[in-house]
């Protein structure tokens, strides 16, 4: 019924910035079958380093 402003993750996240709880993030096309709503994948959002535990889910994916 009131759903929250900005991205439903932001109070989950440790990467979530102010603008996720303002604002809800525009879809990325990380594949050609995944789709990711999140500001970090937008040109202009700050860099940061990749959690160790998703890049080895990551190379378990692609093997």
């Amino acid at each position: 019924m009131n759903p929250p402003k900005g991205d439903a993750f932001a109070l989950r996240s440790a990467y979530a910035m102010k603008l996720d709880h303002l604002v809800e993030p525009p879809m990325f096309k990380v594949s050609d079958t995944h789709y990711a709503a999140t500001w970090l994948l937008h040109p202009l959002a700050p860099k940061v380093e990749k959690p160790i535990n998703i890049g080895r889910k990551m190379v378990n994916i692609n093997e």
